[in-house]
């Protein structure tokens, strides 16, 4: 059963058959939305009458009434939900739910026996400190059982190298686990470091069933290619993975020395069908370093959806363009293509050549995004056989092109 804050007034009568509830915001528009610490209230009374409940998803996007006071009354009846299986928590804006309220949920959670999924986002909720993913952690850890575990934490700059070693050591008791998603920033004076993601990345080494790995550090300013050679360690020999992305969006001090040890082991990873990776903005990045993790694609012949960004990373040039696109010509099974290389200035005419001959081949291809906005000098020529290719692509859904000079 699907509510928003309206329907949800009509729903307090005893339910007790539902298996499944979601709650989210009005579809009239966030700035309407009217979830608030009552909204809470009614929610819990409406969930101590769902004693068989399995799912539940709370979509709370923009809703600013919510207070620690709101999530208290959610954890207290959450107790109750023996049954559950499956929790999405998203509380997305900035407000005030300090470590108080994340630790109300993990002590609620710890409750919860038979949870195989868990979501927690609190991406806008910027309160959050080690202290509260410590108290997270040690509800996680519980947890030996658990499929999935994402975790949102993206305004969270606070939490530093601690809060990753005790994720760290709840992934090396959760060895079911099938998909992982974590998203942080790190751009305070005190954000993680390589340390915290070694830790973080020692715990992924043990979870021989992974299936999709999702890992987000966003800004983190003290990160270097340490954490890629020991990520890349970490992503050997995961021959169970269907799905990665990788996100390093404005880390700076990552040069591309190591992203060999990315490239090895993509190219052992024969399952995957999804890749993801953005490194925007890092403009110490090498175009050997791009071009040594394009040469990990060749052997990906499963690989139906590529998304590959380098946008602002001013070395990447025509030869790392090249192999990329040497590897791209392996893939013949893609539907689904986005390169975004935003000013990269030192792509030109013979990269976007090599690129277009490939494109011809990718027969199967259904969706194609390309950005090359502000790269290097191309003629109008090519650009416009590039678009040609594109649209005459025999089983093309969607396509957009992008030469902006």
């Amino acid at each position: 059963m699907e509510l928003n804050e309206h329907e949800l007034n009509k729903y307090l009568v005893k339910k007790s058959e539902i298996r499944a509830l979601k709650l989210h915001e009005s579809k009239k528009g966030f700035e309407n939305s009217k979830i608030n610490d009552m909204v809470m209230k009614k929610l819990a009374l409406t969930l101590q009458s769902t004693d068989k409940l399995q799912r539940l998803h709370i979509s709370c996007a923009f809703c600013n009434g919510i207070t620690d006071r709101g999530i208290l009354f959610l954890c207290q009846s959450l107790k109750r939900l023996r049954s559950l299986q499956n929790i999405t928590l998203k509380f997305n804006i900035t407000q005030e739910i300090p470590n108080k309220g994340i630790q109300a949920i993990s002590k609620a959670l710890r409750t919860l026996n038979f949870l195989t999924n868990i979501e927690i986002n609190l991406w806008k909720c910027n309160k959050v400190t080690d202290q509260g993913i410590f108290q997270l952690c040690q509800s996680l850890k519980i947890f030996t059982s658990l499929e999935t575990i994402s975790l949102n934490f993206f305004a969270n700059s606070w939490i530093t190298d601690a809060g990753f070693e005790g994720l760290g050591e709840v992934l090396k008791r959760t060895l079911s686990l099938k998909k992982l998603a974590l998203v942080f920033t790190g751009y305070r004076e005190k954000g993680v470091t390589d340390k915290g993601i070694c830790a973080l990345t020692e715990g992924i080494k043990t979870l021989t069933s992974l299936e999709s790995l999702s890992l987000t550090l966003f800004s983190c300013k003290f990160i270097t290619d340490v954490t890629i050679h020991n990520l890349g360690q970490a992503l050997e020999k995961k021959s169970s993975l269907k799905s990665i992305s990788l996100n390093f969006s404005h880390c700076p001090l990552i040069s591309g020395t190591e992203m060999h040890k990315i490239g090895e082991a993509l190219s052992s990873l024969t399952l995957l069908q999804n890749i993801h990776i953005n490194f925007n903005d890092c403009n110490n990045m090498t175009d050997e370093g791009f071009a040594n993790l394009c040469k990990g694609l060749k052997s990906l012949i499963s690989l139906q959806s590529l998304t590959i960004e380098f946008p602002q990373c001013p070395e990447i040039s025509n030869p790392g363009m090249n192999t990329f696109s040497e590897s791209l010509k392996t893939l013949a099974s893609l539907k689904s293509l986005r390169l975004t290389f935003y000013r990269c200035s030192k792509i030109g005419e013979e990269g976007m050549l090599n690129l277009s001959q490939v494109l011809k081949t990718l027969k199967l291809l259904e969706a194609v995004c390309l950005d090359f906005s502000k790269c290097g000098k191309i003629a109008k020529k090519v650009e416009q056989k590039i678009c040609q290719i594109v649209d005459n692509l025999p089983h093309k859904k969607s396509s957009s092109v992008y030469f902006e000079t």
